[in-house]
């Protein structure tokens, strides 16, 4: 842990000024920030809709996406107490037990949600995996 004490030490110093800028921010900065996040969390959970839409037996009216949204949604609130790493399993029975009606046959419902967890959760893995240990050596090693 010694090793690591300055870089953690500096780490801190960085956050606290950080802090600082961010606590002087101005309000349009902050409208920009949440209107950027509502966006892309919006997009994320509308590439389930997209994919469910590909894949449903019959076409989705507004209604049917609104609901597909709101299962999301639930579906990312139980994932959030899961004990499991990356809520493996969790996320697949939710699935299956909420698009079941839309997506006919155990097959489809199953490729369907293969599909949506390799984009949304394998995809940050995989990248997570090439990306940290060159930050890591970027930051922790100097």
């Amino acid at each position: 842990m010694r090793r690591w004490r300055n870089a953690a030490n500096e780490q801190g110093s960085q956050m606290l000024m950080a802090s600082e800028e961010l606590k002087n921010a101005n309000f349009f900065y902050w409208l920009k920030a949440g209107v950027s996040t509502l966006f892309i969390w919006t997009a994320r959970y509308f590439m389930l809709n997209c994919l469910v839409a590909a894949f449903a037996d019959q076409e989705m009216s507004f209604a049917d996406h609104q609901a597909a949204f709101s299962k999301q949604v639930i579906m990312w609130i139980a994932q959030l107490v899961s004990p499991t790493p990356g809520a493996a399993g969790v996320a697949e029975s939710l699935f299956k037990v909420f698009f079941k009606d839309v997506l006919t046959g155990s097959g489809m419902v199953l490729f369907v949600a293969f599909l949506w967890r390799a984009i949304t959760h394998i995809a940050y893995l995989a990248l997570g995996a090439f990306f940290l240990p060159k930050w890591i050596k970027r930051v922790f090693k100097g």
